[in-house]
């Protein structure tokens, strides 16, 4: 902590003002007038006699040129910026707004709230690139350059960050790490920014540096890339444009209209009620989720390779061309996916999960995408300390849900399937596999496409990155994520870096038959497959998570972030890899079968079920707030903190299961209610795209800031509603443009 104060004071000292025999003293002066409002011009003239008499000018560029530091500032930038120093002393008394001073006032300065974490000293980015310095010579007013900021960052200021100098901050988050812009010419370079910044810091210990420089290009031309991207996005924006004035023109000349009639379309319909069971079994109904239930966390009958009767069409039928057309209207493929209407048998609850845990997931990326721009950091000491914020810690458990939701459709809706077809040999099994890379892949590649080729041109800020989002352009990576093994493959440099969850879903999908097939043969022996894989999770996650550890770890260990290599282990080699996330898709595909098995025709006491939702809550509330008291000076074995990594996750799905259980065989009251809301379902069809679009969506807000984000409740809420909002209507767009014309695209292409 002694260094850090030294260090602030240095930095306080950034434009030093020389107390060497021979310079006089500053003067003494009112800055107010007692009968009068305050004297802006009369006051910086003050300054200009005081700062001319300090001789400060010839200080500064002896420095520049003489620091001990042996740094390095190009000729023409050193010219440039001793000019701007130079106008913002001599003209001062003449024009106190003058564009040197301008550049002056747009560096960032020492700010309040430095003990709570305040490094980030951005200065003013708009009004330093506004600037165009303005210069006399013989007669003419001349430009010889404009002004350009800059963020020189200095790196972590303490040796280590530990628990004794931060508080108890999540490990690895270090809110010592300094960033102060500044307005330099602009013919400096980075390397130039370096240099000028380093020599200004001659009070400071030699290890006290400028570690690296990042300067933003606020006028960036079209690349290939970009141009490409957009050649892409308009040939969608014609098909959609044709395709919606075609359809609106047959849909008001012709009757009935083209489209599948509606209750006459196979839906996949499960013969229980969700308030309760009734109706007898029928193998050949079916759950109600249709082509536009995004696939995040759902299996339709398309997903599982379901062979359908054929969708009668109303006259007159049309080509294939006109088909492919209508595919893309925004009209028709809008009614389906604002459709709420459900019908009385179907597992309505699935639209609730599925849309909550989207907003948890977004409310944890609220947090997190914002650190980076946070100018109290320190505050988090507290609030991890909180009993209220346990379930944004804990908001990890918002994706496990989602493998949860995945393995209960897909098991659900393929042993019906199987038992309909009379085996498991008789499913296409190529085609299930064919469909779940169709239905999942267009919209990620085109999302992944305007992430890496778009995003740079979005916007612009002091943290905004010159070369967008992804790291290289992708082009080392790009393939991993369109096999969907960039959880295993150059995951330092995976593109889309919340893709991980779709390769993990991906990878499930893959290996569900290995579960599903036996579960068709006998339930011992479906029984006894899914226990040794949920054994083998269970015992890897836990030797993995002692040994990197995971996310849990990395909040409360500081040990683990010592080394930022060390910090990454728990992610790469626990967090994302399937072996150590497949426990809830397994207990979905065991809640599944229990459903198809029962024919969700489930009579239990009222005793038995209240028994139920009671060890349900506890087994999730255990999860959401196990680690309070860690928290809270309670500390937890390494033994103890490995245990609790390897089951969390799967009890937290356990208690989800009694949810989806109790909701659809009768037994969940006002959950049920809640759950199965109809507002929800257009929501729910929107969350695949939202989850691709959400992250990119906060980068954006945080990345093009001007001044620093301070948590605070009121602030979180705004910025979540707002961002949730957002998502959602984006999404809309993103839907309709990118996924829907393709789900449709699928039953041309295989006749469906």
């Amino acid at each position: 902590m002694d260094l850090l104060m030294r260090t602030m004071l240095g930095i306080m000292c950034f434009v030093p003002i020389s107390h060497e025999q021979g310079v006089a003293p500053v003067r003494k002066r009112d800055i107010f007038d007692r009968n009068s409002v305050f004297l802006k011009k009369q006051i910086l003239s003050q300054v200009a006699d005081d700062l001319l008499s300090s001789n400060l000018f010839n200080i500064l560029n002896g420095q520049l040129l003489l620091s001990e530091r042996n740094v390095n500032v190009s000729v023409q930038c050193h010219n440039h910026t001793m000019l701007m120093l130079a106008t913002a002393v001599t003209e001062l008394k003449k024009n106190p707004e003058n564009w040197a001073m301008q550049m002056i006032d747009a560096t960032g300065k020492l700010p309040s709230g430095i003990l709570e974490g305040n490094f980030h000293w951005w200065g003013s980015f708009s009004q330093c690139n506004n600037v165009t310095a303005k210069v006399m010579e013989n007669g003419t007013v001349k430009m010889p350059f404009k002004g350009k900021h800059c963020m020189a960052n200095f790196g972590s200021l303490l040796p280590k960050p530990n628990m004794t100098q931060l508080g108890q901050l999540p490990a690895g988050l270090d809110p010592s790490i300094l960033d102060i812009g500044v307005c330099v010419p602009s013919t400096c370079s980075k390397e130039d920014v370096i240099g000028l910044v380093d020599a200004g810091l001659f009070l400071l210990p030699k290890n006290i540096s400028v570690k690296k420089a990042t300067c933003t290009n606020t006028h960036l031309d079209l690349d290939w890339r970009a141009i490409l991207a957009i050649s892409i996005l308009s040939v969608f924006g014609f098909l959609l444009l044709v395709g919606t004035i075609y359809d609106v023109i047959l849909s008001t000349t012709e009757e009935p209209p083209l489209e599948p009639v509606l209750d006459k379309k196979p839906s996949l319909r499960s013969p229980s009620g969700a308030n309760g069971p009734s109706g007898a079994h029928s193998p050949g109904t079916k759950l109600d989720v249709d082509e536009y239930t995004p696939l995040l966390d759902s299996h339709d009958e398309r997903a599982v390779n379901i062979q359908q009767p054929s969708v009668e069409y109303s006259k007159p039928q049309h080509g294939l061309f006109t088909r492919i057309i209508l595919c893309f209207s925004m009209y028709t493929n809008g009614q389906k996916i604002l459709n709420t209407t459900q019908s009385d048998d179907s597992l309505q609850c699935v639209h609730g999960i599925r849309f909550l845990s989207m907003t948890w997931v977004i409310l944890g990326h609220t947090y997190v995408f914002g650190l980076g721009a946070t100018g109290n950091l320190i505050i988090l000491q507290d609030y991890v300390k909180l009993f209220s914020f346990q379930p944004i810690i804990n908001a990890f458990f918002s994706v496990d849900a989602f493998f949860f939701l995945s393995g209960l459709l897909v098991g659900y809706l393929v042993l019906k399937e199987m038992e309909k077809k009379g085996g498991w040999s008789k499913l296409n099994w190529p085609l299930y596999y064919v469909h779940r890379f169709w239905r999942l892949t267009p919209p990620y590649m085109l999302v992944l496409m305007i992430s890496v080729c778009l995003t740079r041109y979005m916007s612009t800020g002091p943290q905004w990155p010159e070369q967008g989002f992804e790291i290289d352009y992708c082009k080392d990576s790009w393939w991993t994520n369109l096999l969907y093994i960039n959880n295993f493959v150059n995951v330092e440099k995976m593109c889309l870096g919340w893709s991980w969850y779709l390769a993990n879903d991906m990878q499930f999908h893959w290996i569900s038959p290995i579960v599903l097939i036996p579960f068709s043969k006998s339930s011992l022996a479906g029984s006894l497959v899914a226990f040794v894989l949920l054994l083998a999770h269970l015992v890897t996650t836990g030797i993995l998570s002692k040994q990197y550890g995971d996310t849990f770890q990395l909040i409360v260990n500081p040990e683990k972030a010592q080394d930022e290599i060390e910090a990454l282990h728990g992610f790469e080699y626990v967090y994302i890899k399937p072996y150590t996330r497949i426990g809830p898709y397994l207990i979905g595909i065991v809640v599944g079968y229990i459903l198809y098995k029962t024919n969700r025709k489930v009579k239990l006491h009222w005793t038995v079920a209240v028994f139920g939702w009671i060890v349900a809550a506890g087994l999730s509330l255990s999860t959401q707030y196990g680690l309070y008291g860690l928290f809270n000076e309670a500390p937890i074995s390494p033994d103890v903190m490995a245990l609790y990594d390897a089951v969390s996750r799967t009890v937290w799905s356990m208690g989800l299961g009694w949810v989806v259980f109790a909701c659809v065989t009768g037994y969940g009251g006002f959950v049920n209610t809640l759950l199965s809301w109809s507002a929800l379902v257009p929501l729910s069809r929107l969350t695949y795209c939202a989850y691709l679009i959400h992250p990119i969506l906060l980068m954006v807000y945080y990345y093009s800031r001007e001044t620093v984000f301070y948590i605070s409740d009121l602030n979180i809420v705004v910025t979540f509603l707002g961002m949730l909002v957002a998502t959602y209507g984006v999404s809309f767009f993103v839907s309709l443009a990118l996924e829907a014309p393709f789900m449709r695209l699928e039953k041309i292409i295989f006749k469906r």
